[in-house]
């Protein structure tokens, strides 16, 4: 199953590091705030995607690009992402993982929105976590530049942590969300973000089985 892939991770900055494992911020001039690399609860999240996909692909060579920069505003964070965006696919990237749910608006910006068109000429591909809360809103999926994927359990069901009603039916990637495949644990909690990683980290196999991993969730209200 494992594959030569070359894995961007758009997350909070690792703690690990290796030859394969490079970290690439966007344009030095930006007021990027060293210390804020530093939150414990961004750099273990984005310590726990690169695991899921260090694991599931110890051959992935894995880019990282940090997006917490110390602006608030949401235009500004948008600008960072798009950047950090086209700076994955300008370094050579065939897959990119995002698992930021929270943005703080419901529509892209026109950066992000070239940056996605940016990357779909490159033909790389943007997957993007579904959401652990409000499933499927996550602003950042786009129909035609972006792969969705929600967590499964064990059984491939959406569990009932996932809080999700779309309003329309929607088709995505559903990939195991627990934190280990070989381990199973009564009550785990599936994480829509680590399923995200599971599939960043081998996404040409998953592409090429899309009839066993895509699933269409329709709101039945």
């Amino acid at each position: 199953m494992n594959a030569r892939i070359r894995v961007a991770l758009i997350d909070g900055l690792p703690y690990e590091r290796s030859e394969k494992i490079k970290v690439f911020t966007t344009d030095p001039n930006d007021s990027w705030d060293s210390d804020f690399f530093g939150v414990p609860e961004f750099r273990n999240h984005g310590q726990k995607m690169l695991k899921i996909i260090t694991e599931e692909n110890p051959e992935a060579d894995v880019i990282i690009c940090p997006f917490y920069p110390k602006h608030k505003s949401v235009f500004k964070n948008y600008i960072l992402l798009a950047r950090s965006i086209v700076k994955a696919v300008d370094q050579g990237a065939h897959v990119i993982s995002i698992s930021l749910e929270v943005m703080g608006t419901k529509h892209l910006s026109s950066e992000m929105l070239a940056a996605y068109k940016h990357a779909y000429k490159n033909k790389v591909i943007i997957c993007v976590s579904a959401g652990n809360n409000n499933t499927f809103y996550n602003p950042l999926i786009h129909k035609k530049y972006t792969i969705s994927i929600v967590g499964l359990n064990q059984d491939n069901k959406l569990p009932l942590n996932l809080n999700y009603n779309p309003k329309n039916k929607i088709n995505s990637f559903g990939i195991y969300g627990g934190e280990n495949q070989m381990v199973f644990f009564v009550g785990e909690r599936i994480n829509c973000s680590i399923a995200t990683a599971r599939f960043s980290a081998n996404a040409f196999y998953y592409l090429s089985k899309k009839e066993e991993y895509i699933i269409s969730i329709k709101n039945n209200k």
